[in-house]
């Protein structure tokens, strides 16, 4: 998964920010802007800068126009041109941390330092700063091995795996998961999270010159079976699941 390092990217700017005017292909309707420094935050608001930012496949559907979830769109960033009242754009990014920079009056519980990540969808983290609401943000523990990585990217994929594991079936342990896609970042968080409550994995991934160096990946993960598509054309399989599964 690759990433906007905010903080080094934008280093020698103000403020800049990842955009688009329109929805279309990524690679020609995104651009860098400047932008003017934020003011003080108001009540119950607080400045953030961000220190990471993730590109997830779900972030270029936004960008195209073709996802859901749609981003609230900007005019505050200029005065005029792009970025302003003329020419709105929106700022890319759904999930990053950031670094808390000022506090409004009214804040509890979190001051300047302090990192944080986004509660409200879509609120464009493809940028060196912008002001949000209190309740937009939940404070990330500072707690030994928690990585600026892990905490920029805890609110999409891991989630989405514990809700599939969670939500739509009762899963006791020892249990059998099939998924494929395994290689994802969801699927890597599937894998963790099954073994973390002992449930057993089956696992899927495309063939690949270094399909070794990748089961090993995934079985450190917790993985308990990878094959490749390939193996469903194997007649041997079904006989082979089912020795693994106990008869399931």
């Amino acid at each position: 998964m690759p990433f906007f390092p905010t903080r080094r990217l934008f280093s020698a700017f103000a403020n800049r920010a990842v955009v688009y005017a329109h929805h279309g292909d990524p690679t020609t309707v995104l651009t860098a802007l400047t932008y003017r420094p934020l003011p003080p935050p108001a009540k119950n608001t607080l400045n953030v800068r961000f220190l990471l930012a993730p590109i997830n496949p779900a972030d270029l559907n936004v960008i195209e126009g073709v996802y859901p979830a749609k981003p609230d769109i900007r005019h505050d960033l200029a005065s005029s041109g792009l970025g302003s009242v003329e020419t709105p754009v929106y700022v890319g990014g759904n999930e990053g941390v950031a670094r808390v920079a000022e506090v409004g009056e009214g804040v509890q519980g979190l001051k300047e330092g302090d990192w944080v990540i986004m509660t409200r969808p879509q609120v464009g983290t493809w940028c060196t700063s912008r002001n949000m609401g209190v309740d937009d943000v939940e404070k990330v523990p500072r707690v030994e091995g928690l990585s600026q990585v892990h905490a920029a990217t805890m609110t999409v994929n891991p989630p989405t795996a514990y809700n599939m594991l969670q939500d739509y079936t009762r899963l006791e342990e020892g249990d059998w998961v099939v998924q494929n896609g395994a290689n994802s970042a969801v699927g890597q968080a599937v894998i963790q999270i099954a073994a973390s409550r002992g449930l057993k994995t089956l696992n899927f991934v495309r063939p690949r010159e270094n399909l070794q160096d990748l089961v090993t990946q995934l079985q450190g993960l917790g993985a308990t079976k990878v094959l490749t598509y390939d193996a469903l054309s194997d007649k041997a399989l079904r006989k082979e699941i089912k020795e693994w599964t106990g008869g399931k």
